[in-house]
């Protein structure tokens, strides 16, 4: 009961089912919208391009806009926005206007490497070189490798691929004799040993038993045994002879 004047403040708790949601569109890009749902007066930060899985083949994302045409409030991807209200952001897309470059590399190789001096623009079609003005003593050209150890993508001279970031491209070389090789993961390394030797068996040779008859007597035995084999037996004759002798007396 109260006894005196009284001031009661209201006390609130965030209902559960009361979001505001942020959502980004792809706008021409590819990729499905990404929403996030934030609680009424919490901060929001905004996110990049890439969190929001969102890109577009051949352009450069630059930021985001409240407007798809790009004419309504700008939002940097780390922006600090509180929503009053549930929010769409647009991506804002510009033209990937990069230049491009291939260069080779003789990799240990001797000779001038194959130039290459066009400025390609994103998802140019470059056609490979040859490797004609390079060499290497003792070894043959496999391929060209966009990793110098050769674990990368191969590519063999006129084949063709799309670029879409600066190339250089390795020279291979394998040992002459040794193993053909080319195509994508030769992974053996700049150059590709082999050992003319290698075939050969570690494993010792085994000289054949000499199929001699084994005399018993005379190999089997040492010569103090064969001796004592022979006065064994004499005096075993001597013993019995003369037991007959005075049995007979």
């Amino acid at each position: 009961t109260p006894t005196d004047n009284m001031t009661v403040y209201a006390k609130w708790k965030h209902d559960d089912t009361t979001y505001y949601n942020v959502t980004y569109k792809a706008n021409g890009g590819t990729g499905v919208d990404y929403t996030v749902a934030v609680i009424p007066g919490d901060e929001h930060t905004v996110v990049t391009n890439d969190s929001a899985n969102i890109e577009w083949d051949g352009y450069l994302f630059i930021e985001w806009n409240t407007e798809p045409e790009g004419d309504g409030e700008n939002h940097a991807a780390g922006d600090i926005i509180t929503p009053t209200d549930n929010v769409t952001l647009y991506a804002v897309w510009e033209l990937n206007n990069d230049v491009y470059t291939v260069t080779y590399d003789a990799n240990g190789g001797a000779g001038t490497p194959p130039a290459d001096d066009t400025e390609y623009s994103y998802d140019d079609i470059v056609t490979v070189r040859s490797d004609e003005t390079i060499s290497n003593p003792g070894y043959k050209f496999v391929s060209w490798n966009t990793v110098q150890n050769g674990s990368g993508t191969a590519y063999r001279p006129e084949q063709t691929f799309n670029i879409r970031q600066n190339v250089v491209l390795y020279a291979i070389w394998e040992k002459e004799g040794g193993p053909s090789g080319g195509g994508s993961g030769i992974g053996s390394g700049v150059v590709i040993e082999n050992d003319s030797n290698d075939n050969e068996s570690d494993t010792p040779s085994i000289e054949p038993v000499d199929n001699k008859p084994m005399m018993f007597l005379k190999d089997a035995l040492y010569p103090g045994v064969f001796f004592a084999l022979i006065m064994s037996a004499i005096l075993t004759f001597i013993f019995i002879w003369k037991y007959k002798n005075n049995k007979n007396e």
